[in-house]
């Protein structure tokens, strides 16, 4: 559902006032690795802080976002804490699951998992180790959603 995608990235964009590219605060003279933190940890507060409203908002508890071979939707700069260490070239879900509680829940599963990543509750490799890519993403994304057992998806 491109207008979700839209409307999120509208409200993590406006919470700041600022692109994800503005929101590193490069032009201080910070070490290129606290620009990093800062930058982590504005963008975990505003995935933390409003996409749960945005979701119910939309009536959909459950929204998937995937990239596929160096094909990642926008919409992932204004989430992920740590883009820079999310390789763009491999076949990943980002789930975020609306489970009642006060937080929506961030799963992400992938060929090759981002190292430092505070984003997610859960990462989940379906990447064999052995130089083969494994299994397709369908059937470990299938046994999520069942897992879950959204009442209404948005992608």
């Amino acid at each position: 559902m491109r207008p979700f995608s839209l409307s999120v990235v509208a409200l993590l964009s406006a919470s700041l006032g600022c692109s994800p590219g503005d929101s590193d605060p490069g032009a201080t003279g910070r070490p290129l690795r606290e620009r990093a933190e800062i930058r982590s940890e504005l963008n975990l507060a505003r995935v933390d802080r409003l996409l749960l409203p945005a979701m119910r908002a939309a009536d959909i508890d459950c929204w998937i976002i995937m990239s596929r071979e160096f094909n990642k939707d926008f919409v992932l700069e204004y989430i992920e804490d740590n883009m820079e260490n999310t390789p763009g070239g491999h076949r990943n879900a980002y789930i975020f699951f609306d489970d009642g509680s006060d937080k929506v829940r961030k799963i992400l599963l992938g060929t090759h998992l981002p190292r430092g990543s505070r984003l997610w509750d859960e990462m989940i490799s379906y990447h064999r180790g052995d130089g083969d890519q494994g299994p397709s993403l369908a059937p470990i994304l299938a046994q999520t959603i069942q897992q879950l057992d959204p009442r209404r998806i948005g992608i």
